[in-house]
């Protein structure tokens, strides 16, 4: 009866600590969530004569659909395949896969929120701004100054391009046009690629498959350097934000792989050395059943 209860008494642990990780997810979702739907960006003013916010608004060349899509698909199969090589069993095979992917998503989350946090906290003005904003001022030397001597311009209304539609479409450009710092294509891009680089690195150790290897690492690598060079020559961010979200990618990349999943796969590690002594009451010799540390 007590192995039995024992293994119980496991698995409700390890169904428990699952459900906790996705509320963990959800919780940390839930204020980008709110921040996009409900809140403002700070409102920035200009100087007339900032050559960085006069470039023309151009569509991105990675597309939010793209980059989303690459970045959640590839370190996910990443993380199946390589596990499948390490195979013994299917308890420990989901055990490491499920650590990793929950580490990965997790930490790709927090990503968000912190963008999210220094794009409505900071509210850096795009490259392209003024051709979205559209001010509802004239830019001579009146509103904007001399140029020895520039007015920083606060007191404007952005009318917005009929360019972009709707009123609707036209305000939601506005709003996004303040949002420059930091690059959240780079931080995310950079993140996810570089965790599945990581990863492999890491984990795959088998001697087969080392061009396999090599090519997907380098097409991570490829992928996110594209995604954030094409932020600054599409107009939408300054080199600086993209090179901020690359660093904030790179750093949350390292930490995810090195230090959160290995703790996280501490959880389902298999040991079988360790043993409990079970003294049974009907009985004169005790018992030792193995004491399987799965879920501690």
């Amino acid at each position: 009866m007590f192995p039995t209860f024992y293994n119980l008494l496991l698995a409700t642990k390890a169904v428990l600590s699952i459900i906790s990780d996705l509320v963990c997810i959800a919780l940390v979702s839930v204020p980008s969530v709110i921040l996009l739907n409900t809140a403002e960006p700070y409102k920035r003013g200009f100087f007339c004569n900032d050559e960085t916010i006069k470039h023309p608004y151009k569509d991105s060349t990675v597309s939010s659909q793209l980059y989303v899509t690459v970045s959640m698909v590839i370190p996910s199969l990443a993380i199946l395949a390589v596990e499948l090589t390490h195979w013994t069993n299917f308890k420990k095979y989901f055990g490491t896969a499920y650590s990793a992917l929950i580490v990965f998503y997790f930490v790709y989350t927090v990503n968000e929120l912190l963008t999210s946090i220094s794009k409505y906290t900071i509210g850096r003005l795009r490259p392209h701004f003024l051709e979205v904003c559209n001010p509802n001022i004239t830019l001579n030397e009146d509103s904007c100054g001399s140029v020895y001597n520039p007015k920083y311009i606060t007191e404007f209304d952005c009318l917005g391009s009929s360019q972009f539609g709707s009123y609707e479409d036209q305000m939601s450009r506005v709003k996004d046009s303040r949002m420059s710092f930091m690059s959240g294509h780079s931080s995310a891009t950079t993140y996810a690629m570089l965790f599945a680089a990581m990863y492999i690195q890491n984990r795959l150790k088998t001697r087969h498959f080392q061009i396999v290897k090599a090519g997907v690492q380098m097409f991570c690598i490829v992928f996110a350097f594209y995604t954030c060079l094409s932020r600054i020559s599409d107009y939408k961010h300054h080199p600086e934000d993209v090179i901020t979200g690359a660093l904030l990618g790179s750093a949350e990349a390292v930490l995810a792989v090195f230090v959160f999943f290995p703790k996280s796969r501490k959880r389902f590690s298999s040991s079988t050395s360790k043993q409990l002594e079970y003294a049974d009451p009907n009985e004169k010799t005790s018992i030792k059943i193995n004491n399987f540390n799965q879920y501690n």
